[in-house]
């Protein structure tokens, strides 16, 4: 989304496929702009834009961008549900779960049959080593979640495969950009706070006017459907 930009006593935002955003007061959010709309034009730039990608500043009316240190209005479009997210996290959860199970066969799998061939396991391996190999496997497990969740989420797309196999994204809540590999991290890091009091932190878009979770607000995201926010190309 362009910076907000005032013309004609309202503020606007442009997206990306050139579509207009209204800011509208009552509600705090921003709106998309209706051709049936009283103010009866496509946009403040009245179908101009300039090369910067926004509107024309020779237009009579504009007064320039948004000031320093005003409040970011949040988007107002289609939010992903509660059953839809849930169904992408149980996806990824399959999903990890089976590169664990994968990278455990293929590493311990050797072993144990070199064990068997040897006379038994407790002979052949000692358990400090086995409990090693597990604590291995478990950081390398842990260490692929958390780069599996932040570079996609943070990424362009801002889907995981469950993401994109039940049609939703995350975008930043007030420009409807990717988040980036920054706050993809830092969304990561929230998952586990949003576990600690019994999964309250997840639960906590069943009632936010945001449909958020706390690691949604702690990187200012929201997860909305590709078809109310698709791909810029």
């Amino acid at each position: 989304m362009s910076d907000p930009v005032q013309w004609d006593g309202a503020w606007w935002q442009q997206a990306p496929d050139g579509s207009w955003f209204r800011w509208d007061e009552p509600s705090g959010s921003w709106v998309p702009h209706a051709p049936s709309s009283s103010y009866g034009y496509a946009g403040p730039s009245a179908g101009y834009v300039g090369p910067s990608g926004y509107a024309d500043p020779s237009i009579t009316g504009f007064q320039g961008y948004a000031p320093v240190g005003a409040p970011k209005p949040k988007l107002a479009i289609e939010r992903a549900s509660f059953g839809i997210r849930l169904g992408a996290a149980i996806i990824d959860g399959i999903v990890l779960a089976a590169a664990w199970f994968l990278l455990f066969a293929i590493l311990g799998g050797f072993t144990l049959l070199g064990s068997a061939a040897s006379g038994g396991v407790e002979e052949a391996v000692p358990v400090g080593a086995a409990m090693g190999s597990f604590v291995m496997l478990y950081i390398v497990g842990l260490v692929g979640g958390v780069l599996y969740f932040a570079l996609q989420e943070g990424g362009a797309r801002g889907q995981t495969l469950g993401k994109r196999a039940v049609g939703i994204r995350i975008i930043d809540v007030h420009t409807g950009a990717p988040i980036g590999i920054g706050k993809g991290f830092l969304r990561v890091i929230g998952r586990y706070i949003s576990q600690l009091p019994c999964y309250l932190g997840y639960l906590w878009m069943l009632w936010d006017e945001d449909k958020q979770t706390w690691h949604d607000k702690m990187c200012e995201c929201i997860v909305v459907p590709v078809s109310a926010m698709p791909f810029s190309n």
